[in-house]
């Protein structure tokens, strides 16, 4: 039942930036809200690592599903604004593989690399 949750959690996270994430980036500019959004991730999947209560694991995954957006759809679009037509297919595609191995690996992480994870 607490898993369900986990991932109903991080699907409120993306649903909630989605909206917002975008409108930030044009407002405030996307290198900014790239940065800010992959730093922010990796604090959260360390804390996720080292996390012992069910309720920060909870936040840190609302905090990873939130920072999604402008993962996938903010920061696409700023590499593509530096690539020449040639090479935006070839860039794109690495740039999808990295994320879903980056999640992978998240999930592989933890499984094996946290401590107490059995007690969801």
């Amino acid at each position: 039942m607490r898993i369900g949750l986990i991932g109903t959690i991080y699907f409120i996270g993306i649903l909630t930036m989605i909206i917002l994430d975008p409108w930030l980036a044009d407002k405030y500019g996307r290198k900014i809200n790239v940065i800010l959004n992959y730093f922010i991730f990796i604090l959260a999947v360390i804390g996720i690592m080292v996390s012992s209560k069910i309720e920060l694991l909870y936040f840190y995954i609302f905090i990873c599903g939130a920072t999604m957006a402008g993962r996938a759809i903010v920061s696409v679009n700023f590499l593509l604004e530096f690539i020449t037509e040639n090479y935006k297919q070839i860039v794109t595609c690495i740039k999808l593989v990295l994320g879903s191995a980056i999640i992978i690996i998240n999930v592989l992480i933890f499984e094996f690399g946290t401590k107490n994870w059995l007690h969801i």
